[in-house]
């Protein structure tokens, strides 16, 4: 065989082989289509049963309908697993009213601590405002003590004063009704 013939073979089988590809994926994708509209009316169907069994439900617990064999047990369990719904909720409704009072009575306790606060606050603010009267009364008195100190250490320095003079050529002090300076033996005027 030549190298022509055996290329022409090649791209025979090659062809071939794109086609069967092709083919299997467009086999792939009408099998993807159709699995999804399964998907679809199996959900519709599941609708259905949903809707079927609270109408039979409905009628049965009308009266209208008598539940036997499997019907009867399976409205045996629904109507079971509605009292223990019914009782678990009874017991959230427990729950809230409970956690409910706890928030009143907390509510009312804050209520009793912030009062005791602010009287605490105001009897505080009050003793504070005693204490600052008291030291404001306390402080007039130590500078009235304090300036009747200074007024008659002035008026002692004053007669101090008075009572003495100072010699003008030695500078000592001498009483005020001396004649001569006992230091240098000056004579005074």
């Amino acid at each position: 065989m030549a190298l022509k013939d055996i290329l022409n073979q090649f791209t025979q089988d090659v062809k071939e082989a794109a086609k069967t590809v092709s083919e299997k994926a467009n086999d792939t994708i009408e099998i993807t289509k159709l699995s999804a509209k399964i998907s679809s009316e199996e959900a519709s169907v599941a609708t259905y049963l949903k809707d079927l069994g609270t109408a039979v439900l409905e009628k049965v617990e009308a009266g209208e309908l008598e539940a036997e064999g499997n019907l009867a047990d399976i409205v045996a369990k629904i109507n079971e697993s509605k009292g223990l719904i019914s009782d678990l909720q009874g017991k959230i409704d427990e729950i809230k009213a409970a956690a409910a009072a706890k928030v009143e009575e907390v509510k009312e306790t804050v209520e009793d601590v912030k009062e005791t606060v602010e009287e605490k606050v105001e009897e505080v603010k009050e003793a504070v405002e005693d204490k600052v009267e008291e030291v404001h009364e306390a402080v007039e008195e130590a500078v009235e003590d304090k300036v009747d100190d200074v007024h008659e250490a002035i008026a002692q320095a004053v007669e101090e004063a008075k009572a003495t003079k100072v010699c003008p050529l030695c500078g000592v002090e001498v009483d005020a009704d001396a004649k001569v300076c006992p230091v240098c033996g000056y004579e005074f005027e």
